[in-house]
């Protein structure tokens, strides 16, 4: 069976490490925010009356989805 080990000069390299430890994290909630925010809308269709309307309301509801995934980007 093949094994990976990913190696990391600490505390030089911890901005690596954390985004490594944090991959699937981001990657659901890469997938949540497509599924259950972009895809609803386009799906669904939405009320949003201007763009800033829309780039406000997309923006809210992406650092939700980071939020509940308990993502701290600036861990990263």
């Amino acid at each position: 069976m093949p094994i990976a080990i990913l190696k990391y000069n600490l505390p030089e390299e911890q901005a690596e490490f954390n985004q490594a430890c944090n991959a699937g994290k981001l990657v659901g909630a890469l997938w949540n925010f497509s599924q259950n925010t972009l895809r609803q809308y386009r799906k669904h269709g939405h009320e949003f009356k201007t763009i800033e309307d829309t780039i406000e309301k997309i923006e809210s509801e992406f650092w939700d989805n980071v939020n509940e995934n308990g993502i701290d980007l600036d861990l990263l």
